[in-house]
């Protein structure tokens, strides 16, 4: 009962590559189902779901409660599709998984957002399951990039959906660039600088004067006039990338995703199915393992016992001497008492240790009274 999650911002092309999976395993039988898990299954409206945020909620509630019933049925394959563009939802779906012990892998679908404006727009003139633009656009920016550092999105396949149809015919079909931004976790890269510095020159009084940087002692050639003028186009192009994009504590903004990381689901396959197969089952969290409860009549036991053993103990010393063995033919011990126990303190005792083991007492009688028998042997 394996799970994948597809993840992706809208309208990239995650249902077609979840498809694509679900075919691929089916034709491979490797499992004997692949349950395939989205919102076009259960019935929901993109349009009306996202529209607010407790429609969002209560979509997300469905997409995961259906993912918890299909985990149940063992070697079955789960595929659940949808945006899970939240971080910490991703981290839900992985503790459920976690505590169904079962494997977990993520799969980031993605595509350039003219695509995904263009395959929106296809999809409401056929009249199926579409975004309202604005929705489009406030979910392709609060996308949250999953990160293979982090446990709940490892192992993370990235996949580009290469879908011939829903591509711009010709470059004039082609939408301007978005100026619209969209965070993404990247290494913030050095400012392009020129290595060329102004030199110093003696003036004929004998102090320093720098150089002008425009204007050189010696007219540069013509391979040095061009890479000077390289250097200037080169800056100008970055100093008009950094008005595009916005830097925060390390974080860059950018329009999109970074294509060259992904590649086609064809080359994705045998290393995802591989961990399929032979990925070690996760331990469970210990504070989601259910604790064992012990018997409803355990504690009575454990009073009844200990009191049985004290009056026996009562007993025994009324009629023996001091130091004389007392044998115990239930429990299988011998307890000697080379001094005479007042009740006082073997009720403090047999209080004591009703104390510590009401939490977890053993789990029959005869184990109760061993434990006591063996609590005495040590504080008497």
């Amino acid at each position: 009962m394996p799970l994948i999650l597809v993840a992706g911002r809208p309208c990239t092309g995650k249902t077609t590559i979840a498809t694509q999976i679900k075919q691929h395993y089916e034709s491979e039988g490797i499992f004997e189902e692949v349950i395939l898990i989205n919102e076009e299954g259960l019935s929901l409206s993109k349009t009306t779901s996202y529209s607010t945020a407790n429609h969002e909620k209560a979509l997300r509630g469905a997409l995961k409660s259906g993912m918890e019933h299909a985990l149940v049925k063992p070697n079955r394959l789960v595929i659940l599709d949808a945006l899970n563009y939240i971080k910490g939802y991703r981290y839900e779906i992985y503790c459920t998984t976690r505590t169904a012990r079962t494997p977990h892998s993520v799969v980031w679908v993605t595509a350039t957002e003219d695509e995904a404006k263009s395959r929106n727009t296809q999809r409401r003139e056929e009249g199926g399951n579409s975004y309202e633009d604005a929705i489009l656009q406030d979910l392709w920016k609060r996308f949250e990039a999953p990160n293979d550092a982090n446990r709940w999105d490892n192992p993370l396949f990235k996949v580009k959906n290469t879908a011939a149809e829903h591509a711009p015919t010709s470059p004039t079909e082609a939408a301007p660039p978005s100026t619209d931004i969209a965070v993404e976790t990247v290494i913030q890269p050095k400012s392009l600088k020129s290595s060329w510095k102004p030199k110093k020159k003696k003036t004929t009084d004998g102090s320093d004067a720098a150089a002008e940087a425009t204007t050189p002692d010696a007219a540069p050639s013509s391979s040095s006039a061009a890479a000077a003028s390289s250097s200037a186009s080169t800056a100008d192009d970055a100093s008009s990338a950094s008005r595009n994009t916005l830097s925060i504590s390390g974080t860059k903004v950018t329009d999109g995703d970074d294509l060259s990381q992904f590649v086609e689901l064809a080359t994705v396959f045998p290393a995802l199915t591989d961990y399929l197969l032979h990925a070690n089952l996760p331990l469970p969290n210990s504070s989601t393992v259910a604790a064992a409860h012990a018997q409803a009549d355990l504690l009575y036991e454990l009073d009844r016992t200990s009191q049985r053993i004290t009056q026996m103990i009562m007993a025994h010393q009324a009629d023996a001497l001091e130091g004389t063995p007392l044998k115990f033919t239930d429990y299988d011990r011998v307890l000697t008492l080379n001094r005479l126990i007042s009740p006082g303190e073997l009720q403090r005792y047999r209080s004591q240790f009703v104390k510590v083991h009401s939490q977890h007492p053993p789990t029959t009688s005869v184990a109760v009274g061993v434990s006591f028998i063996e609590f005495l042997g040590l504080h008497l």
